[in-house]
């Protein structure tokens, strides 16, 4: 009986070498007589994320932070709109960035200038806040949502490679780090794993592009005209860290001049769940097609996942940095430099038990 297709599958494996060497090597060396779990599966199409819990979700830090933030409780209504407040503060966040990165004389991606809107800080404080006019709120709307969005897209195109940049370095953002390079996925996932001791399952998620090209241009039910997943490559001449590592970023986009665009950014905040890329294209792919359009796609995907979550066991994660370390995938040849060089040192204290 032919398996049902998935647009997210979850695959479990007994280690990280067993993965590797069933769809990264056998594909080569093999091909008429493959065999393994997941045969349709090819990693010329895919990027992978590796993380350290099998239980996390792919939910961006932004949304991790703000349900921990004082700013939570904006998504009750506690004053004007929630859509609006929290939309404020995420801004100010990376205003502060900017701000910060222009005094340092440090370039900055994107023909932007935050500095004409630090005005958002009167948006985010509710004392001055009560004290504006309608008019007063509304002129700052416009001034933002105007200038920094367009057609109300967010992260809009002009802002994507400046907020890859905040997210790379750490700033909660609405991004989620992926790589080219499935060892790099795996060199952060176990060396994590094995610095926190969980003793819990690890994952390396791997998210089909090309099927993402397939599902961006088909005919859907709805008003939107592809699937809001946009990918950034950085400049890796800009960055040696990302460059070692084959970065990549995406992020779900939402038309926040629509009512369900912001219905939607709402939900997100109030259950970070609903931010987790892996429901967010469930529900795409559920909610979008018709069963014609799907006899089609799935046919011209060669019945792949659009993502997929490998699970590993935390037996494994001594292995497999074992064989990282022999393909020289450590913590040196991920962060070129002094400090890269300088961490891995004291990583051989954790290393070396290996």
């Amino acid at each position: 009986m032919e398996e049902e297709w998935q647009s997210v599958k979850t695959v479990e494996y007994d280690s990280f070498l067993e993965f590797y060497e069933e769809n990264f090597i056998e594909p080569i060396t093999n091909k008429k007589n493959r065999t393994g779990k997941c045969l349709e599966f090819n990693y010329k199409d895919f990027i992978f994320r590796g993380m350290h819990d099998a239980s996390y979700e792919l939910i961006p830090s932004f949304h991790r932070w703000f349900r921990s933030s004082p700013y939570y409780s904006l998504v009750s209504g506690n004053y004007q709109t929630a859509f609006e407040s929290c939309f404020f503060n995420e801004f100010k966040f990376l205003e502060e960035f900017y701000k910060q990165c222009n005094f340092q004389g440090l370039p900055i991606p994107g023909d932007i200038n935050l500095s004409k809107y630090q005005f958002t800080q009167i948006y985010s404080n509710k004392e001055i806040l009560e004290t504006m006019t309608n008019t007063d709120l509304e002129n700052i709307k416009k001034n933002v949502f105007e200038n920094v969005m367009e057609k109300g897209q967010w992260v809009s195109d002009m802002y994507l490679n400046f907020v890859a940049l905040a997210q790379h370095y750490g700033l909660p953002t609405r991004m989620l780090d992926w790589t080219f390079d499935v060892r790099v996925a795996a060199y952060f996932a176990t060396l994590k794993n094995l610095k926190k001791r969980t003793n819990r399952s690890y994952v390396i998620w791997a998210l089909n592009t090309a099927e993402i090209g397939t599902l961006r241009y088909k005919k859907i039910k709805t008003q939107q005209d592809t699937i809001p997943l946009e990918f950034v490559v950085p400049q890796y001449s800009q960055n040696p860290n990302i460059c070692a590592q084959k970065g990549i970023l995406t992020t779900w986009r939402l038309n926040l001049c629509t009512d369900e665009g912001k219905e939607s950014y709402e939900n997100e905040l109030r259950d970070t769940n609903n931010a987790a890329l892996e429901k967010l294209i469930s529900d795409y792919c559920k909610n979008s097609f018709n069963d014609d359009d799907w006899k089609g796609i799935v046919k011209k995907m060669d019945n792949e996942a659009v993502l997929y979550k490998f699970i590993f066991p935390s037996e494994d994660i001594n292995s497999t940095l074992r064989f990282l370390r022999e393909q020289d995938y450590l913590t040196a040849h991920l962060f070129p430099g002094y400090k890269g060089c300088a961490d891995q040192s004291k990583n051989w204290k954790v290393l070396g038990l290996l």
